[in-house]
Protein backbone atom coordinates (compact mmCIF):
# COMPACT_ATOMS: atom_id res chain seq x y z
CA UNK A 1 0.00 0.00 0.00
CA UNK A 2 2.59 2.11 0.84
CA UNK A 3 4.33 1.88 -2.65
CA UNK A 4 1.07 2.73 -4.63
CA UNK A 5 1.42 5.86 -1.88
CA UNK A 6 4.28 6.88 -3.39
CA UNK A 7 3.58 6.36 -6.89
CA UNK A 8 0.25 8.53 -6.70
CA UNK A 9 2.66 11.15 -4.52
CA UNK A 10 5.71 10.95 -7.66
CA UNK A 11 2.59 11.27 -10.16
CA UNK A 12 0.79 14.38 -8.38
CA UNK A 13 4.37 15.77 -7.82
CA UNK A 14 5.18 15.74 -11.61
CA UNK A 15 1.95 16.69 -12.61
CA UNK A 16 2.13 20.11 -10.49
CA UNK A 17 5.61 20.39 -11.94
CA UNK A 18 4.12 20.07 -15.40
CA UNK A 19 1.63 22.51 -14.55
CA UNK A 20 4.28 24.96 -12.97
CA UNK A 21 6.44 24.58 -15.89
CA UNK A 22 3.29 25.62 -18.35
CA UNK A 23 2.40 28.93 -15.76
CA UNK A 24 5.94 30.04 -16.19
CA UNK A 25 6.03 29.56 -19.91
CA UNK A 26 2.98 31.47 -20.13
CA UNK A 27 3.92 34.49 -17.69
CA UNK A 28 7.32 34.92 -19.58
CA UNK A 29 5.61 34.65 -23.28
CA UNK A 30 2.47 37.30 -21.52
CA UNK A 31 5.69 39.73 -20.54
CA UNK A 32 7.59 39.45 -23.47
CA UNK A 33 3.95 40.24 -25.76
CA UNK A 34 3.94 43.22 -23.29
CA UNK A 35 7.44 44.75 -23.66
CA UNK A 36 7.08 43.77 -27.20
CA UNK A 37 3.53 45.81 -27.87
CA UNK A 38 4.80 48.74 -24.68
CA UNK A 39 8.46 49.47 -27.14
CA UNK A 40 6.24 49.70 -30.40
CA UNK A 41 3.85 51.96 -28.75
CA UNK A 42 6.51 54.26 -27.22
CA UNK A 43 8.19 54.40 -30.81
CA UNK A 44 5.28 55.25 -32.34
CA UNK A 45 4.45 58.11 -29.57
CA UNK A 46 7.63 59.71 -30.22
CA UNK A 47 7.25 63.00 -31.82
CA UNK A 48 8.91 63.09 -35.54
CA UNK A 49 12.12 64.90 -35.89
CA UNK A 50 11.95 67.95 -37.74
CA UNK A 51 13.79 67.94 -41.01
CA UNK A 52 14.50 70.66 -43.78
CA UNK A 53 13.26 70.29 -47.05
CA UNK A 54 15.75 68.36 -49.23
CA UNK A 55 15.87 71.58 -51.49
CA UNK A 56 16.17 73.91 -48.82
CA UNK A 57 19.19 71.63 -47.03
CA UNK A 58 20.86 71.13 -50.19
CA UNK A 59 20.87 74.76 -50.69
CA UNK A 60 22.10 75.79 -47.11
CA UNK A 61 25.27 73.16 -47.48
CA UNK A 62 26.62 73.45 -50.80
CA UNK A 63 29.69 75.27 -51.54
CA UNK A 64 29.48 78.34 -52.73
CA UNK A 65 29.72 78.17 -56.53
CA UNK A 66 27.21 75.59 -56.02
CA UNK A 67 24.48 78.14 -54.61
CA UNK A 68 25.82 80.88 -56.55
CA UNK A 69 24.46 78.95 -59.78
CA UNK A 70 21.26 77.74 -57.66
CA UNK A 71 20.78 81.81 -56.75
CA UNK A 72 21.55 83.00 -60.42
CA UNK A 73 19.28 80.26 -62.44
CA UNK A 74 16.28 81.48 -59.72
CA UNK A 75 16.11 85.02 -60.56
CA UNK A 76 17.23 84.40 -64.30
CA UNK A 77 13.95 82.05 -63.86
CA UNK A 78 11.97 84.89 -62.20
CA UNK A 79 13.19 87.76 -63.73
CA UNK A 80 14.10 86.80 -67.23
CA UNK A 81 17.49 87.74 -67.16
CA UNK A 82 20.13 88.86 -70.28
CA UNK A 83 22.80 86.72 -70.79
CA UNK A 84 24.76 89.55 -69.58
CA UNK A 85 22.79 90.34 -66.64
CA UNK A 86 22.99 86.76 -66.32
CA UNK A 87 26.77 86.53 -65.63
CA UNK A 88 27.52 89.83 -63.77
CA UNK A 89 25.00 88.29 -60.70
CA UNK A 90 26.72 85.28 -60.93
CA UNK A 91 29.43 86.93 -60.00
CA UNK A 92 27.97 88.90 -57.44
CA UNK A 93 26.15 85.88 -56.19
CA UNK A 94 29.48 83.75 -56.25
CA UNK A 95 31.39 86.91 -54.34
CA UNK A 96 29.02 87.47 -51.50
CA UNK A 97 28.64 83.38 -50.89
CA UNK A 98 32.16 83.26 -50.42
CA UNK A 99 31.55 86.27 -48.12
CA UNK A 100 28.99 84.40 -46.07
CA UNK A 101 30.89 81.67 -45.41
CA UNK A 102 34.36 83.64 -44.44
CA UNK A 103 32.00 85.27 -41.93
CA UNK A 104 30.30 82.18 -40.68
CA UNK A 105 33.61 80.69 -39.97
CA UNK A 106 35.09 84.37 -38.84
CA UNK A 107 32.12 84.34 -36.01
CA UNK A 108 32.82 81.24 -34.60
CA UNK A 109 29.66 80.36 -32.04
CA UNK A 110 28.71 83.79 -32.08
CA UNK A 111 25.85 83.59 -34.24
CA UNK A 112 24.83 87.06 -33.97
CA UNK A 113 27.65 88.84 -35.39
CA UNK A 114 27.04 86.14 -38.33
CA UNK A 115 23.52 87.46 -38.48
CA UNK A 116 24.32 91.14 -38.59
CA UNK A 117 27.62 90.70 -40.94
CA UNK A 118 24.90 88.30 -43.49
CA UNK A 119 22.72 90.71 -43.58
CA UNK A 120 25.10 93.53 -44.85
CA UNK A 121 26.62 91.22 -46.90
CA UNK A 122 22.71 90.77 -48.18
CA UNK A 123 22.37 94.16 -48.50
CA UNK A 124 25.39 94.37 -50.64
CA UNK A 125 24.59 92.34 -53.12
CA UNK A 126 21.20 93.52 -53.23
CA UNK A 127 21.91 97.25 -54.01
CA UNK A 128 24.62 95.23 -56.92
CA UNK A 129 22.26 93.12 -58.25
CA UNK A 130 19.68 95.85 -58.42
CA UNK A 131 21.66 98.49 -60.48
CA UNK A 132 21.83 95.54 -63.11
CA UNK A 133 17.97 95.23 -63.47
CA UNK A 134 15.70 97.09 -65.66
CA UNK A 135 12.58 99.12 -63.75
CA UNK A 136 10.19 95.69 -64.48
CA UNK A 137 12.54 93.45 -63.73
CA UNK A 138 13.30 95.32 -60.17
CA UNK A 139 9.76 95.69 -59.60
CA UNK A 140 9.31 91.74 -59.66
CA UNK A 141 12.03 91.01 -57.48
CA UNK A 142 10.65 93.23 -55.19
CA UNK A 143 7.23 91.43 -54.71
CA UNK A 144 8.85 88.59 -55.30
CA UNK A 145 11.05 89.21 -52.01
CA UNK A 146 8.20 90.70 -50.17
CA UNK A 147 6.33 87.33 -50.85
CA UNK A 148 9.29 85.03 -49.43
CA UNK A 149 8.99 87.22 -46.44
CA UNK A 150 5.38 87.24 -45.63
CA UNK A 151 5.70 83.32 -46.32
CA UNK A 152 8.38 82.78 -43.57
CA UNK A 153 6.59 84.99 -40.94
CA UNK A 154 3.97 83.13 -41.95
CA UNK A 155 5.50 79.76 -40.61
CA UNK A 156 7.72 81.28 -37.89
CA UNK A 157 4.44 82.61 -36.81
CA UNK A 158 2.76 78.72 -37.46
CA UNK A 159 5.86 77.46 -35.30
CA UNK A 160 5.06 79.68 -32.53
CA UNK A 161 1.09 78.42 -31.73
Amino acid sequence: MKSGLNFKKVYIISKLKKVISMKKLIITSTLLITMLVMSTQYAFCQEPVKKQSTEKAEFQMGDPITRANKQTEYLAQNLALTADQKEKIYAINLEKNKLVDAAKTAAGDNKDAFIKERKRINTERDLAVNALLTPEQQAKWQKAKQEKKQNKSAKTDATVK
